[in-house]
């Protein structure tokens, strides 16, 4: 199987994210027109994902790339500090959310 990034940058991830979500069922539905945020969230992770994953490696097949994805999404959700949660990852944050609703209770 051909590398599946080559010298055409930021158009071939493009292809190869289109290719992966179509592999395994996802419809990628950004804005609608007249309303520019209802992707925000999703547009954001997708350039992060980009930026901090896919832009700097090769992908010599299908399972490599759907394993990185899969490793992101994890590292994501679970390690990765976010500006907007007070430096906190998403999981610490719903952690701290839920415990600290639970201790009003």
């Amino acid at each position: 199987m051909p590398d599946l990034i080559d010298n055409v940058g930021s158009c071939v991830i493009l292809k190869v994210s289109n290719v992966f979500n179509l592999s395994v069922g996802i419809k990628q539905s950004f804005s609608n027109p007249g309303t520019p945020y209802d992707n925000a969230v999703a547009e954001s992770f997708f350039s992060m994902m980009k930026q901090e994953e896919l832009s700097h490696n090769y992908y010599h097949s299908q399972e490599e790339l759907e394993a990185t994805v899969a490793d992101y999404i994890k590292f994501f959700n679970t390690m990765r500090p976010h500006r907007k949660l007070a430096g906190q990852s998403p999981e610490a944050f719903e952690k701290s959310f839920y415990a600290e609703r639970r201790s009003a209770i």
